[in-house]
């Protein structure tokens, strides 16, 4: 019981600090710079890995493009190998 009355009296000290500190119109201002400044990073960051990503992506693509063109390479090698053999 004790813990949650400790906690309780931490969590109660804790938000009148932050209405404290809140209730000045200079950090009110630092705060929302602050968040201002979050949000910009955010997006910054989502446009890079979304290139990042999209780069990705792209190489996958290709990677399995030049595989399904070698597969299909083979498959021909084997036709004509069958073929000739075929007609001999």
């Amino acid at each position: 019981m004790l813990p949650l009355l400790i906690g309780g009296v931490a969590l109660a000290a804790t938000g009148y600090g932050i209405k404290k500190y809140f209730e000045s119109d200079e950090n009110c201002e630092k705060a929302q710079e602050a968040i201002f400044k979050g949000c910009e990073l955010l997006d910054d960051l989502s446009e890079k890995s979304e290139r990042f990503f999209d780069g990705i992506n792209q190489c996958v693509e290709e990677y399995f493009e030049e595989k399904e063109d070698e597969k299909a390479l083979e498959e021909d090698d084997i036709e004509g190998t069958d073929s000739e053999v075929h007609h001999e």
